[in-house]
């Protein structure tokens, strides 16, 4: 996307003009065009018009005519909630874990999302972001990430209620490769149960919580 700004000056003497008062109305008209875009941007590149159209080339040289400015759109990849004045607000993240309010993501994109994040916190972004790009090491689909108040992740995926990782993800690879094996192992172990915790804190010696299935007329 690609945003035209188009700066209007009027004749003053050159020898007014300060450096510092050159940067702050660059800098006023750079932020004019981001707030017009929204806080969806990640990145913004601004390029100097070198086709001038006024006569006097110093006055030229400090503002140019026209100013493009290259918009990088940051793409939401899980809904996410947090607390915010003692309320849920709702909102989405990008890929690298930064909050984007959900009125800056169009319908059609927040359709195509099924992944969450409860309480999200920006104290969590790296944990968030390593589950994130691993997402697809999963056997079982994630569905949900969730931040308990003690800052504690635990997950939430197609086949498990509840996966407790602790409150880091140093053994992250490892915690995933252990709920993979025991996705695989545990339909033949229990039988009429259903698993309704997998504590992975320490992925070397995993503990479940399971439930048993009430069979009809019995």
């Amino acid at each position: 996307m690609v945003a035209k700004v188009f700066l209007f000056a009027t004749c003053l003497v050159a020898s007014l003009f300060s450096q510092h008062s050159i940067d702050v109305s660059r800098q006023t008209v750079i932020t004019s065009a981001i707030k017009k875009v929204g806080p969806s941007v990640a990145c913004i590149n601004v390029q100097k018009n070198v086709a001038y159209s006024m006569p006097d080339p110093f006055f030229n040289y400090f503002f140019p005519p026209e100013i493009y400015i290259n918009v990088l759109e940051r793409e939401p990849i899980a809904f996410a909630s947090r607390g915010f004045s003692n309320n849920v607000e709702k909102g989405m993240i990008d890929i690298e874990g930064s909050w984007i309010p959900l009125q800056f993501v169009n319908k059609s994109k927040q359709n195509k999302i099924k992944l969450s994040i409860e309480n999200w916190n920006p104290n969590k972004k790296k944990e968030i972001i390593l589950i994130i790009k691993n997402r697809f090491i999963f056997q079982s689909p994630l569905q949900k990430i969730i931040i308990n108040p003690l800052q504690e992740i635990s997950l939430k995926t197609e086949h498990f209620e509840s996966v407790l990782l602790g409150s880091g993800t140093d053994r992250l690879i490892e915690q995933i490769n252990k709920l993979n094996q025991l996705q695989k192992s545990l339909p033949n172990l229990l039988i009429n149960t259903k698993v309704k915790i997998v504590d992975l804190k320490d992925p070397t010696k995993p503990e479940l919580k399971v439930e048993r299935i009430q069979n009809d007329g019995r």
